[in-house]
């Protein structure tokens, strides 16, 4: 997904998943932000603290969350601002 995104040249990714009980405290973090959209240089600076990239493994091994490619229209719809 992130490959291809590249590809198409988006930058902006919406962090999609549960907030629960299970949720790693790093995710939940991620969460946090409304609406929760990172650039690609922004998750490519973040540490999950198992030496996996955030990219692929989100908070971790067996992470529920994902990385969705926006437009930035998309994400100014949503609530995004620069």
């Amino acid at each position: 997904t992130l490959t291809k995104a590249k590809e198409l040249g988006l930058e902006l990714f919406v962090y999609l998943g549960p907030d629960d009980k299970v949720t790693r405290p790093f995710c939940r973090d991620l969460l946090k932000r409304k609406p929760p959209i990172y650039s690609s240089k922004e998750i490519d600076d973040m540490d999950n603290g198992q030496g996996l990239s955030v990219s692929v493994y989100g908070g971790g091994y067996n992470c529920r969350h994902q990385w969705r490619a926006v437009t930035e229209a998309r994400a100014k719809e949503l609530g995004w601002s620069k």
